[in-house]
Order: C-alpha cells, then structure tokens, then sequence
C-alpha cells in the first residue's frame, strides 16, 4: 500500500495546517487551484536571501559557555563513536564575541533565512549528521 493515502494527508493538514486547511475547506473548485499558486508565492520568497538581511543577537555568557560550550561537545564522545573529524569547539565558538561586560555574547546570523530553516529542522527532529 502505498505510503501517500489521502487520510494521512488530510490527518497532517489538519493538524499541523490549521488555519489554512479550515480556509481550503470553504473554497470552490477554482478557488482551491489558485489557492496553492497564492502559497507558493509566498513561501518561496521566505527562502531567498537578500545581501542585508543579518540577525544580530544577544546571549547571556552561561548560556553560550555552559549550554552550547560545555553541553554540546564532548571529544572523548566524538572519539569513542568513530567520528574521525570531530566538530572543533574552538571552530564553532568562534561566531560568539564576548562584550566588554563579560555578561553577555554578541552573535551575527549572517544568513537568518538559513538559520529559521535549520531551527525549524531540528525542533521537528531531524538530525544534520
């Protein structure tokens, strides 16, 4: 049986489309067509990035050093499960610069539209491995 029956896509549209599968519902035939051309419009257009768009952030320093520092890398972990290029820590803290403070980091996204997409991934829970 294959894997794209209708009540599964229906079960997915109403719960994780609400709003958009209530207002599909109401449409005419006609409507319904020019429904989909109208979203694709505006959800491609989320994707392309422009040369200005940055996201600045601000972080507080246990956070960035405990959570992200301590909490994500572990070399002997790396080691013991064969990964023979472990991600650096020192590659990946990179991004944050300490403010004068020593409170808090500052951090530039410099492509948000990729960054929102890989957020979205993983709270979904897909992996990058």
């Amino acid at each position: 049986m294959p894997p794209y029956r209708r009540r599964l896509y229906c079960k997915h549209f109403e719960k994780q489309h609400a709003k958009g599968w209530f207002k599909y519902q109401g449409l005419s035939k006609a409507e319904k067509q020019m429904f989909f051309n109208q979203q694709k419009k505006a959800i491609i257009n989320r994707f392309f990035c422009t040369t200005n768009d940055v996201l600045e952030m601000t972080i507080t320093s246990k956070i960035v050093d405990e959570l992200i520092g301590n909490l994500y890398f572990h070399l002997d972990d790396d080691v013991m499960d064969g990964d023979d290029r472990p991600m650096s820590k020192a590659n990946v803290m990179k991004i944050f610069q300490l403010d004068e403070s020593n409170v808090t980091y500052s951090v530039t996204i410099k492509n948000p539209l990729r960054f929102w997409l890989a957020i979205d991934h993983t709270s979904s829970g897909l992996s990058f491995q």
